[in-house]
């Protein structure tokens, strides 16, 4: 579970352990799209 968040975060360009407050739903939006986009790839089944 935590190499799969790992890989949203990067992808989505997380790259600041500790982000600006104003930052931090910009990054959640781009983690959520990701995270759909890579799902995504997954077969149902």
């Amino acid at each position: 579970m935590l190499l799969i968040h790992n890989i949203v975060g990067i992808c989505a360009g997380d790259r600041v352990a500790f982000p600006e407050l104003e930052t931090l739903s910009e990054q959640e939006n781009k983690e959520i799209a990701t995270a759909n986009r890579l799902f995504g790839l997954l077969p149902e089944k």
